[in-house]
């Protein structure tokens, strides 16, 4: 394991990623056009994370900072702070992670080969910090 590591965190109610919805439509050659839209919600919160990560990073020496969008491959850890036991999945939030860091810290989120989540409740609080290390390839 190598020393760089990069922490954040992203404050208020977590919002885990929500299923794409599919639109199909029939263009006039006949042939069919597919796209995934990403809901609202979860396009906002995505803009809240890399926004966090924007901030924190700038807050970092330039000398020891985590370098825009490493090539070397990465674990993933997050600490989630849910408001309520009324809450979603961790591995949906993960995932919402993992694709709003792409083309920032990472260029995709295929190079987290290690991946790790801990779900606790925090009325007062409500939260996800986030931890980014780097990881020897194999």
């Amino acid at each position: 394991m190598s020393g760089r590591s990069f922490r954040f965190v992203v404050p208020g109610r977590p919002v885990p990623l929500a299923r794409a919805r599919i639109v199909q439509r029939i263009l006039p050659n006949g042939k069919r056009f597919t796209r995934g839209i990403t809901p609202g919600k979860s396009k906002a919160y995505r803009d809240v994370i890399q926004l966090c990560a924007n901030v924190a990073l700038s807050a970092v020496p330039f000398a020891t900072r985590w370098p825009l969008r490493a090539t070397f491959p990465v674990a993933l850890s997050l600490w989630i702070y849910w408001a309520d036991e009324n809450h979603a999945d961790g591995d949906n939030l993960f995932k919402e992670f993992a694709d709003s860091l792409n083309a920032l810290l990472y260029v995709d989120d295929k190079q987290i080969v290690e991946g790790h989540f801990w779900s606790v409740v925090d009325r007062e609080r409500p939260r996800v910090e986030v931890l980014i290390e780097e990881r020897e390839a194999r």
